[in-house]
């Protein structure tokens, strides 16, 4: 039976969550073969089960991680510096747990996964900073941003590599890749933009909502590189110290 500790791991990854706490996982975890005759359905379904938990990031038994509810991102910049500028802070992400699985492929014998996602609507909201050079002068805003995020496609990639030591098999993994793919900005709300100046505000508003591919093209290697960066530090942490025995019994 291959213990639901590797399942847990792979989709942490893919929800891009760290752990907090590390131990011994709770019981309440559900179980896969890693010779079940339909694995990658087993695992999806124990996704299914995990849901809850990984909303509120509470699996009992004392093991906890970040909720999914609100995700967060600290900081996202994008611009120009002759143009407009963009600052964004604090970015909190309502909505990520309700995602919805695609396609799901594993190869435990390659230590390999893919997996691509759905997120149906995302409600992002933070603190922006702009800087906008209009008729040869800089002027600064600052306030708060709602925003929504639909139908995103996330593509993600897992890859290890098996070595011996004292005996035993062990594994690493290279970096993880995540990759936003697609998706559509909607519903764009600033306030104090500008401090209410209509000019400006209408200017800036029209540049960020009438291109969209340009603000996403900007946005989204910046993203990527942050879950990527997480999501390869907890598979880590939660490999290494298992040997493949312990990770993949039979």
């Amino acid at each position: 039976m291959m213990k639901t500790k590797i399942i847990f791991a792979i989709f942490l990854i893919i929800s891009s969550s760290f752990i907090e706490t590390f131990g011994k996982l709770p019981s309440t975890i559900p179980i896969c073969s890693r010779n079940h005759p339909k694995l990658s359905e087993c695992i999806i379904n124990a996704i299914e089960i995990l849901r809850p938990s990984l909303r509120t990031g509470d699996f009992g038994q004392g093991f906890r991680v970040p909720p999914l509810e609100p995700f967060t991102v600290p900081q996202i910049n994008f611009g120009e510096e002759q143009g407009l500028q963009v600052f964004l802070s604090n970015v909190q992400v309502r909505g990520a747990s309700k995602f919805v699985i695609d396609k799901l492929r594993v190869n435990f014998n390659e230590l390999k996964m893919d997996l691509l996602l759905t997120t149906p609507k995302l409600d992002i909201s933070g603190k922006y900073k702009l800087k906008f050079n209009f008729l040869s002068s800089l002027v600064n805003s600052e306030g708060e941003y709602f925003t929504t995020f639909e139908n995103g496609k996330i593509r993600a990639s897992l890859k290890g590599y098996k070595f011996m030591k004292n005996g035993k098999e062990y594994a690493k993994i290279d970096p993880v890749g995540i990759q936003f793919q697609r998706g559509q900005v909607t519903n764009l709300k600033m306030t104090n933009l500008f401090n209410g100046n209509v000019v400006l505000s209408e200017i800036v508003h029209g540049l960020l909502t009438s291109n969209p591919d340009y603000v996403l093209n900007n946005i989204y290697p910046q993203v990527n590189k942050y879950l990527s960066n997480l999501a390869t530090e907890v598979a880590s942490r939660i490999i290494v110290g298992h040997s493949l025995e312990e990770l993949f019994p039979y």
